[in-house]
């Protein structure tokens, strides 16, 4: 059971690429502007015009100045600086010196400027002019600043200051001038909190001085000191209300853009990944529309990075795919490396090792080039990486231990921890578990002492695979604990972005796992079966909580928030099957193990481990030939399935032994703890692969199917069916509504629609709209349970989206019989579609995502359609139509495993209702209904296709 994560975590942007000067260097003293073309020459010095003072010639040079002048300004400084010099006037020489070098110094020539200034400097001393030595100072700091001197230009600006904070009357806006120009020289010097109290004391001045533009650039200025300084609640709490100003004002794009950056740089650093991702979208677009491509580039890195942390791996790609093409095309040769390394990570991942290195090897040669040390850092740890993916362990070490004494050289904290987790990775596959205990410890260290969350349970995950590794399975516990706490503190700060907390928890199974494995060892299996809950559809049970809370079905809104919040405990589990009267099944496959409990309906707990064959990635394969045993199409339905065909016959002896085989794996080691009673129903909670397995059809010895022994259904989790059956008994009881198709008493609160009007869809972006075929059983199917309820089916034109939409708010019983699709290139964050009639208001194409915006109160939901029980698997379950479904409001659905057959399914769902009608349970109806079909149809094909998922009532 390795780590989540072989390799170093690309986390770029700990490069030190967050840039400090969002708005540029305010102007440091109110003066002329400097000419637009000054003179590049300078005249030879003349003697005063004879008649002429020393002040009438210095006010002369004053009025050049102003006029823009400078070089006519200078002559006539140099001619009142003789005449001052004769009749010794020190201090008529001092200003005069003093202009002399303001005039240089806007000319851009810095030597005669600093020589000026100090030549005036002296005078001032001599002369105990201390307001104007300061000043002097100033300048000169200024100068040297210009003069990439940082050291000598804040020590005379620093002097500077010192001096004039001696002054009761000193000028409020030279002191302004001052600690700006110290805090810009501390930010460049790396100086952070001095550079952030010297902003903080501009800031007073500013307000003082009733200067909002000032004020509003040095705001933006202490934000990204303070994300410097690791100070990120404080970050975003000061730039927030910059970014606000900035709009009122309505600030050019691209300062917003950095504004933006900043605050999704701030908001990254906390593990705060839904608010990042929207920062840096929005910055993106910003970035975008004033054309500043450096801008672009980074927050396409900042999108790329934060999107693997959720484990968007596709999005991170296609972010860096961008940002490679924009480098390049900009001529931006770090940001080329940047994205090389992004892309060559992935490749590593991908296992295609000769793309990753060639992309790898050039990442770090430009980085090289570019002489920027954490880059070239990067580069050699994805290096590592892609060394260890394929086997060179002594190479991988080897980039692992240069790129770590970089990123030591150069303070990059966060980094130097993720390669002390890579060396302890390395280490653990090679059994050097104390090693490997001591590189994690160090890593966690540093982690904890930055507040970074991600990397305190990478750290913890690893130190307690290591101890487990060590045969120390107690001392492992408390250490994954903690990762466990430090993963859901991340999730929770999703909100309510349901589909990030999905993709995050994908990255987030490896301390869960190694918990089970460890509570097992120590032969705590009912502890493992409480943590196995805990790792399953997490997101889910929050989504239905929402939802609960939102609609005022949870009986106390608060305490049912509570509950939900905190994972089941073993009374909990107990409770949900006494509730249900049910026996509850639930698997969780760790590499190579499947474990298995059993919750009896009275509450006892039962415990087998089985072996898998040989790994997830086998066990896998097994499910999808199984499906290809039996001829299960995995399209999208579009033609229809007449009946089983004779390639039925043919492939019956590859089906009965695939599904035999699962019958071995998953039921036999468990058959005895089953209930002989075939009409107990059995809740399979399955995981991964498992939830497309058809259960119902699994033989056993004796050619037997499952659904003969046992009544079936499925749940994501045990916690999903508790807050299913809490939602049914929270529910007034009746009749429900009545949608446009419950006409008559018998039909109030039922909707059924079969056969819609098929609208033309293009099968992939691009390709032209082909029209759906009709489906003639699903009419008449729905005729036939229309009748049965006594109420009028939407057949054809009339089973729009728009009308079954209105309907399905509040029936009871909905009923669809029609086309399912489940397309890549359809579906957007959820997989799955219902097709309806279209309509001049709709398109007829139902989505998953659009039914999340619904609100359902049917008891049970009947897709008869292809694949509506299929879609993404995640760690939270299948998300797709079913998800979708009962985190709208549905308590129970039934959904399809595959393309199913028409004129079965017709004869499958007559006797469905037919059964409910007669006063059985759904479960129990299902099952019946299968039975009865099969006697007609033995290819599982034609009757196995349906599950039950949700409450037994």
């Amino acid at each position: 059971m390795p780590p989540s994560r072989a390799g170093p975590v690309r986390r770029w942007l700990a490069s030190g690429l967050v840039p400090l000067a969002l708005l540029g260097t305010p102007p440091l003293r109110a003066a002329p502007a400097p000419p637009a073309s000054p003179d590049p020459g300078q005249p030879a010095p003349q003697p005063p015009r004879a008649g002429t003072t020393a002040e009438q010639l210095y006010l002369e040079g004053l009025r050049q100045s102003n006029a823009q002048q400078l070089p006519a300004a200078i002559q006539a400084w140099e001619q009142a600086l003789l005449l001052f010099r004769q009749r010794a006037d020190a201090a008529g020489e001092a200003r005069t010196l003093e202009e002399l070098g303001f005039a240089h110094y806007w000319l851009e020539r810095y030597e005669p400027a600093l020589a000026f200034f100090r030549q005036a400097l002296t005078l001032h001393r001599r002369l105990g002019d201390r307001t104007r030595e300061a000043i002097v100072l100033g300048r000169i700091g200024d100068v040297l600043a210009f003069q990439d001197r940082p050291a000598e230009a804040l020590a005379a600006s620093q002097a500077s200051l010192n001096l004039l904070g001696r002054e009761a009357r000193a000028d409020p806006a030279t002191l302004l001038r001052l600690h700006m120009r110290i805090a810009w020289l501390h930010a460049d010097q790396q100086g952070d909190p001095l550079a952030l109290r010297h902003f903080q004391d501009a800031l007073r001045l500013a307000e003082k001085l009733d200067d909002p533009e000032t004020a509003l650039t040095i705001r933006t200025a202490i934000g990204a000191i303070q994300l410097r300084l690791a100070r990120y609640d404080a970050a975003i709490a000061t730039l927030q209300p910059v970014l606000v100003q900035m709009e009122a004002r309505r600030s050019p794009p691209g300062e917003r853009a950095q504004v933006l950056q900043q605050i999704g740089f701030s908001h990254y650093w906390r593990n705060d990944y839904a608010e990042a991702i929207d920062a840096y979208v929005r910055g993106l677009a910003l970035a975008r529309e004033a054309g500043d491509t450096r801008n672009q580039l980074t927050l396409l890195r900042g999108l790329a990075d934060v999107h693997v942390f959720v484990g968007n791996n596709e999005a991170s790609r296609g972010f860096s795919r961008e940002a490679l093409e924009l480098a390049r095309t900009s001529g931006d040769h770090l940001s080329e490396a940047v994205a090389l390394i992004a892309l060559g990570g992935f490749a590593a991942e991908d296992g295609d090792t000769a793309t990753a290195v060639a992309q790898l090897e050039r990442g770090l040669a430009l980085a090289r080039a570019g002489k920027n040390r954490n880059l070239e850092a990067n580069a050699l740890s994805a290096l590592g990486h892609a060394q260890a993916e394929r086997g060179d362990g002594g190479a991988s070490r080897r980039a692992y231990a240069q790129s770590l004494a970089i990123y030591r050289e150069i303070g990059n904290r966060y980094n130097e921890g993720m390669m002390l987790l890579a060396l302890g990775h390395g280490d653990l596959r090679q059994n050097q578990t104390d090693r490997a205990s001591l590189s994690y410890r160090q890593a966690l260290t540093i982690y904890e002492a930055i507040d970074d969350r991600y990397g305190q349970a990478q750290a913890l995950v690893g130190l307690g695979l290591a101890l487990h590794r060590a045969g120390r399975n107690q001392e492992a516990e408390e250490p994954l604990r903690q990762a466990v706490a430090r993963n859901e503190e991340i999730r929770a700060r999703l909100g309510p972005r349901d589909d990030l907390k999905v993709s995050l928890f994908d990255t987030q199974t490896s301390p869960y796992q190694a918990l089970q494995v460890v509570l097992v060892a120590q032969g705590r299996s009912e502890d493992a079966l409480v943590v196995a809950e805990r790792a399953r559809a997490r997101a889910f049970v929050e989504q239905l909580q929402a939802r609960s809370v939102a609609t005022g079905s949870a009986q106390t809104p608060a305490a049912t928030a509570t509950a939900a919040a905190a994972p089941m405990d073993l009374a909990a589990i107990r409770a949900v099957a006494r509730s249900q009267n049910a026996s509850l099944v639930q698997y969780a496959l760790i590499n190579d193990r499947i474990y298995t409990w059993v919750v009896a309906p009275d509450g006892r707990i039962s415990f087998r481990r089985l072996q898998s064959p040989g790994s997830l990635a086998s066990l896998d394969r097994l499910v999808v030939a199984s499906r290809e045993a039996m001829g299960v199409r995995s399209a999208r339905g579009l033609a229809v399935v007449a009946a089983a065909t004779p390639a039925a016959a043919r492939r019956s002896g590859a089906s009965d032994g695939a599904l035999a085989d699962l019958h071995r794996l998953l039921i036999q080691p468990i058959a005895d703890l089953l209930p002989a009673d075939p009409e107990a129903p059995v809740i399979v909670i399955p995981q991964g692969p498992l939830f497309f397995v058809p259960f119902p059809a699994l033989r056993d010895a004796t050619g037997q199917p499952l659904i003969a022994r046992h009544t079936l259904l499925t749940a994501p989790s045990i916690e999903v069916l508790a807050m299913l059956s809490r939602a049914r008994d929270s529910r007034p009881r009746g009749d429900g509504g009545r949608g446009e198709s419950g006409q008559g008493e018998g039909g109030r609160g039922v909707l059924v629609a079969g056969n819609p009007t098929m609208p033309a869809i293009a099968l992939r972006p691009g390709d032209p709209p082909v029209p759906l075929a009709p489906l003639p059983g699903a009419e008449q199917e729905a005729r036939a349970i229309a009748a049965l309820f006594g109420t009028t089916p939407l057949i054809g034109a009339r089973a729009t989206e728009t009308a079954v939409v209105a309907g399905m708010g509040q029936a009871r019983l909905v009923h669809l019989a029609t086309h399912g699709l489940l397309d890549d290139d359809m579906r957007q964050q959820v997989p799955g579609t219902i097709v309806l009639a279209a309509s001049d208001r709709d398109d007829g194409l139902l989505t998953a995502g659009e039914i999340l915006g619904l609100s359902l109160s049917a008891d049970l939901f009947v897709l008869s359609a292809c694949d509506t029980g299929r879609g993404t698997i995640t760690g939270d379950g299948v998300i797709g139509l079913s998800r979708s479904l009962l985190t709208a409001g549905a308590r129970s659905v039934l959904v399809s495993l595959w393309a199913v057959p028409d004129a079965p399914t017709t004869a499958l769902m007559t006797a469905f209702y037919r059964e409910l009608a007669a006063g059985r349970s759904k479960a129990r109806a299902l099952r019946a209904a299968m039975l009865e079909v099969r006697r007609q149809e033995p290819d599982p094909v034609a009757w196995a296709a349906f599950t039950l998922i949700g409450d037994t009532d």
